[in-house]
């Protein structure tokens, strides 16, 4: 009764097709200018301290960041149209490039609020750990497809990966970031997990994990007071403690609705970095349980895009890879909220798309569009099957 006439051997035309975006792509890049466009607004209130009253110091911190995001949106648009077999087979110079990175970070980098992570001149810097996490997860789901289609014994040829790997999470912790370190070890562990690793090798990797952790908890007394700061909420306040605290008040000081855009409190002082670790504080304190609320949603609207197209891809090292970035996001996002609510130890690490930062938005907007590429790979390789063919085959 609704039977289509054919039209000669033509495949009948949709709205998808009259767009230059997949579905999988257009569920993940609406979440993702939605964010980008509430960062900015966010980090124009956020930033104001810096203004001193002026309001030239504020303005030139959101231009940059409005900036930052017009670049990497571009790029954006630009990455999802490389094929995916390409960036993997750069990967390993890509990686090289980042550990080059990382090298010079202790000789020409630049120290702020304690940390060296940063090389450049002038206003103009990046921070290469921020490129590693994306690097690492392209030569891992490279490295490891390949040796499942080399070697019947995959896992002793993807170990080869693992003294670079603990190399650079050495180096990216001895720049006081080990929110980075985190987000690389987990992301590029997941990836092992989603490969096949036996059960023995993942108990294995985690007890070195928590020995490692519990190392440098020893040897580093601002983790130790960041970890206490998590299990004594009410002591440090004035010390140790003073930004997580300040944090939470002024998450909670914002109730249903908020004290309104701008009117925030914590931002003028008591909070060390209002627009860029702590901005989801700024959002409660501003916006309320419903701004809070509406970020959540449309971070759980990018997650579900980036594990969908996780499961949905049909070549091994695009799943792979998918399900790398998928697990950098939903880590990095759960670590930043859990700072800001006490529900985890401040690790430093900023909020997707939304906090304030130069690098880290756009290799978060690069990773995005490797997403977006892997999910335009696999319809677009899902449309060259005809019906014809598809019914050929069930038969």
């Amino acid at each position: 009764m609704f039977r289509r006439s054919p039209k000669r051997g033509k495949r009948s035309s949709s709205f998808w097709d009259k767009i230059p975006m997949t579905r999988g792509e257009v569920f993940l890049a609406t979440p993702t200018i939605a964010l980008l466009i509430a960062g900015v607004v966010m980090v124009g209130s956020a930033s104001a301290r810096t203004a001193g009253g002026s309001g030239g110091l504020m303005k030139s911190t959101t231009l940059r960041e409005a900036g930052l995001a017009a670049f990497g949106a571009s790029m954006y648009f630009l990455i999802r149209k490389v094929p995916v077999a390409s960036m993997l087979r750069w990967s390993k110079v890509f990686l090289f490039i980042c550990f080059l990175g990382l090298l010079a970070v202790p000789l020409i980098g630049h120290a702020v609020d304690g940390g060296k992570r940063w090389i450049g001149v002038g206003t103009f810097t990046v921070q290469p750990s921020e490129f590693t996490k994306l690097a690492f997860v392209l030569a891992a789901a490279a490295w490891i497809a390949h040796a499942e289609r080399e070697s019947s014994d995959w896992l002793r040829s993807a170990y080869l990966l693992a003294p670079l790997f603990v190399a650079t999470l050495l180096i990216v912790k001895t720049e006081r970031d080990a929110g980075t370190a985190a987000v690389i070890f987990f992301s590029t562990f997941a990836i092992y997990f989603a490969a096949g690793i036996k059960r023995r090798t993942f108990y294995q990797v985690l007890t070195l994990a928590v020995v490692g952790l519990g190392f440098s908890l020893v040897i580093n007394k601002y983790q130790r007071d960041r970890v206490k700061g998590l299990f004594f909420q009410n002591e440090g306040w004035q010390t140790f403690n003073q930004q997580a605290h300040q944090a939470r008040i002024g998450f909670g000081a914002g109730g249903f609705g908020g004290l309104g855009y701008g009117n925030g409190r914590e931002k003028w002082g008591l909070v060390a970095n209002p627009h860029s670790d702590f901005i989801f504080s700024t959002i409660g304190e501003e916006l309320g349980f419903v701004g809070a609320v509406a970020t959540l949603v449309l971070l759980g609207w990018l997650l579900l895009g980036a594990w969908r197209i996780a499961m949905t891809a049909r070549r091994r090292e695009s799943q792979l890879l998918a399900v790398g970035i998928a697990s950098w996001f939903t880590i990095q996002i759960g670590m930043n909220i859990g700072s800001v609510t006490g529900l985890f130890p401040v690790t430093g690490v900023p909020l997707p798309l939304v906090s304030y930062g130069g690098t880290s938005l756009v290799v978060d907007l690069a990773a995005l569009a490797v997403l977006g590429a892997v999910a335009r790979e696999t319809e677009n390789s899902l449309r060259t099957i005809s019906p014809e063919h598809a019914g050929a085959r069930s038969r």
